[in-house]
């Protein structure tokens, strides 16, 4: 392979500049998870306790079922399509996904590849982010009964 002397300074300075752009970027730290909750949770006291064991204050919730958990936890508000727009930027900056108490429904499309939901598109930009992602499931029996 024969590379005139031009062509090797012209490849070195690319190299050199992409470096130096990378260097001087801010470092992108990932931390705590975003808990979403997109449906009633029977229980939240484990759930709560779960997050701040596994997050502490570096955990988020957002979802139509937050509405049942305390106020220790911080809650992003994801109701409208603009909220729902707006949470995604920060997403990125969050290292673990949490899908909690998801219904059967949801598990479908996130298997089929359907994103056209909120919570099915943030767990599958999530997935290909290449973040952890994780199912909660409720497999204890609720007191009541479902019909």
């Amino acid at each position: 392979m024969n590379i005139d002397e031009k062509e090797l300074k012209s490849i070195i300075r690319r190299i050199a500049e992409r470096i130096i752009r990378e260097m001087l970027e801010p470092e992108k730290v990932e931390r705590g998870a975003l808990a979403l909750v997109p449906s009633f949770v029977p229980d939240a006291g484990p759930l709560e306790q779960y997050l701040k064991d596994q997050y502490g204050v570096e955990a988020a919730c957002a979802g139509e079922g937050t509405g049942m958990l305390s106020d220790t936890l911080r809650k992003i508000s994801a109701g409208t399509a603009q909220e729902q727009q707006r949470l995604m930027e920060p997403q990125k900056s969050f290292a673990d996904i949490v899908l909690v108490c998801p219904p059967l429904w949801l598990l479908q499309n996130i298997a089929a590849g359907n994103d056209r939901g909120f919570y099915e598109q943030t767990v599958m930009r999530g997935l290909l982010w290449h973040k952890n992602v994780t199912v909660l499931l409720d497999f204890e029996r609720p007191g009541f009964s479902r019909s």
